[in-house]
């Protein structure tokens, strides 16, 4: 006799979580074929794990993703706020490969939110040498 494979399943839920989207795009995105499922007997529908896993290593652009692949993902919106820019010169960036992001399903980016903390970082300091350079600038001028 056969042993029954053990396969993870997510639900619709779960699914945009990983993804950071609202739940009601997964079922758009399973109608539209953009991600493989199976419903139950009840009719719900399940995502395999590996197929997401694998969608989600697929999806990503601008470089390698992180070792233990559990990245928190951030929206545009919330990079952007992070990184204290307009939505769009962050979307632009990433239309132009300038940084590091995954692209849902549907479209939309999202963004390793450890390297979104090392650009944060990255542009603080690059104010704070900028700013030093300036006093000392104006204190031998003065």
């Amino acid at each position: 006799m056969k042993e029954p494979l053990e396969v993870s399943l997510l639900m619709p839920h779960e699914l945009a979580s990983l993804f950071r989207v609202d739940a009601k795009s997964t079922p758009r995105w399973a109608i539209e074929g953009l991600i493989p499922y199976f419903q139950t007997p009840g009719g719900h529908r399940r995502y395999r794990e590996s197929d997401v896993r694998r969608l989600l290593g697929e999806s990503w652009r601008g470089g390698v993703r992180g070792e233990n692949g559990s990245d928190r993902l951030l929206t545009s919106v919330e990079a952007a706020a992070r990184l204290d820019i307009q939505r769009e010169t962050i979307d632009a960036w990433a239309r132009t490969d300038k940084i590091l992001y995954i692209r849902t399903p549907g479209g939309h980016y999202r963004f390793i939110e450890r390297e979104i903390d090392k650009l944060v970082t990255k542009r603080r300091l690059r104010r704070l040498h900028k700013g030093r350079l300036g006093i000392s600038k104006t204190a031998i001028f003065i």
